[in-house]
């Protein structure tokens, strides 16, 4: 695939690795954060198909991953503050450089940042949330119940990072769509989180797609070539 190296600075001073891949078919920016899991160069083949669907992409490692400024990563820690900041300067970036409608998406904590910090902005006008977090309250007890030892900085435990809390306002004037992912056999997120944050959000085109007999944080791996067809039949309608 064709594909330009970027290196996209923050206001606090890290520096991001972020690849751009041009397609010839289509003026959507695909904005794609991950769930934290490896670094960007791990989901090629995502961004393969995205490409040949139309879609022009941008892939980019948070601090601490791949070629992006060195981080301290606790990996018991879900998720850091940082990591919106990140997302932020990515934004920022190709808002500016390139005259594409945006559309972010992700999966994890990935979802969780784009839904979080692309709802209210006004250059987003589709978010593709797999499996977000809703609150860090619930999301905390989850935890608990499957005795896991992940925990929540104290950084993030404040309305303007929790989701439910962000989808229960007004969204971005530029806002026209948004579609959420959920595997229904997920041990961490259950069907009535995404029930509850599909309904607390305010906003009237949105879609809530549950793939059946999914465990999967990431639903891509499950279906791709179904996934891929979801995505580009919501983009192509709203």
């Amino acid at each position: 695939m064709k594909y330009e190296s970027i290196k996209i600075p923050t206001p606090d001073g890290a520096i991001l690795q972020a690849w751009y891949f041009p397609s010839s078919r289509g003026n959507q920016l695909m904005v794609i954060s991950h769930d934290g899991v490896e670094n960007m160069a791990a989901y090629l083949e995502r961004v393969r198909i995205f490409v040949n669907y139309g879609f022009n992409v941008v892939t980019y490692d948070y601090r601490g991953f791949g070629g992006s400024s060195d981080f301290q990563i606790d990996p018991l820690n879900y998720i850091y503050k940082e990591f919106f900041t990140d997302f932020d300067a990515v934004i920022a970036y190709v808002s500016e450089r390139f005259d594409h409608e945006i559309i972010v998406y992700g999966w994890g904590i990935g979802a969780g940042i784009g839904l979080n910090h692309g709802y209210n902005r006004h250059q987003i006008t589709g978010i593709i949330a797999d499996n977000p977090y809703v609150d860090f309250a619930a999301l905390g007890s989850r935890f608990k119940a499957i005795h896991s030892p992940m925990k929540i900085p104290s950084s993030v435990m404040i309305p303007e990072f929790n989701t439910i809390t962000v989808v229960s306002q007004p969204a971005g004037k530029d806002l026209r769509g948004i579609l959420y992912f959920h595997g229904n056999e997920n041990y961490v997120f259950k069907e009535e989180d995404m029930q509850r944050l599909y309904d607390q959000t305010d906003f009237e085109f949105k879609q809530l797609h549950v793939f059946e007999k999914s465990g999967h944080m990431d639903n891509f791996t499950l279906n791709e070539s179904t996934y891929a067809r979801i995505i580009y039949g919501f983009v192509m309608n709203f």
